[in-house]
């Protein structure tokens, strides 16, 4: 059983038009992770690890200038990261 609910996912606009029974099998699937301030969640470049649906908090972006990381913007929850890379199977951007 996983640790997310449907309630947890309602929120993201994603899912605005997505029935309660389908969205319970995006839950079902989930799992939840509380990142620690600083922590990587994807790298550009790098094969995607899945959908990461930002539910609490801000995500600061930042995108690899040579060897410096210089910041790309801010994420607000509730939204979504990772979709396009995840489903075309491509490095994120």
């Amino acid at each position: 059983m996983s640790d997310v609910a449907v309630a947890d996912l309602r929120p993201v606009d994603l899912f605005d038009d997505v029935p309660d029974e389908r969205l319970a099998a995006w839950a079902e699937r989930a799992t939840m992770h509380t990142a620690a301030p600083g922590e990587k969640l994807f790298v550009q470049g790098e094969p995607p690890r899945g959908f990461i649906f930002l539910l609490a908090g801000r995500l600061a972006v930042s995108r690899a200038d040579g060897d410096r990381m210089e910041p790309a913007g801010t994420q607000e929850a509730p939204t979504w990261i990772g979709a396009i890379a995840t489903l075309c199977d491509t490095p994120m951007g």
